[in-house]
């Protein structure tokens, strides 16, 4: 994901954020605390490494839970990678069916 969306893969610790779609705020195993949280933001909160790559729980918080957006811990990439499927998927809804539909108009599968 790099610098273009400000995500800074040298950060451990505390809050940050970055832009993809949206604003990601980051929750860092040290020192991360957040006074206040937006209904609707997109939370990753890291957990512990997995084989030395850093993994986070990937969810967004409602006014009354947080639920996660995929079931398991996840690297960063993996959460790039699924705002790249969401946006192919809007683009798609949005009458862009050249990539997502055959000349029928059948779905792939």
């Amino acid at each position: 994901m790099g610098n273009k969306n400000t995500f800074n893969p040298a950060q451990t610790s505390g809050v940050q954020y970055f832009w993809t779609n949206e604003r990601v705020t980051v929750l860092h195993r040290n020192g991360a605390y957040l006074p206040h949280i937006e209904p609707s933001e997109v939370l990753l909160i890291e957990t512990k490494p997995v084989d030395g790559q850093r993994m986070f729980w990937f969810g967004r918080v409602t006014k009354t839970a947080y639920w996660f957006v995929l079931e398991e811990p996840v690297s960063i990439y993996d959460v790039d990678s699924w705002y790249r499927h969401q946006q192919a998927m809007i683009n798609a809804h949005d009458g862009n069916l050249d990539e997502f539909c055959d000349m029928q108009g059948q779905l792939p599968f």
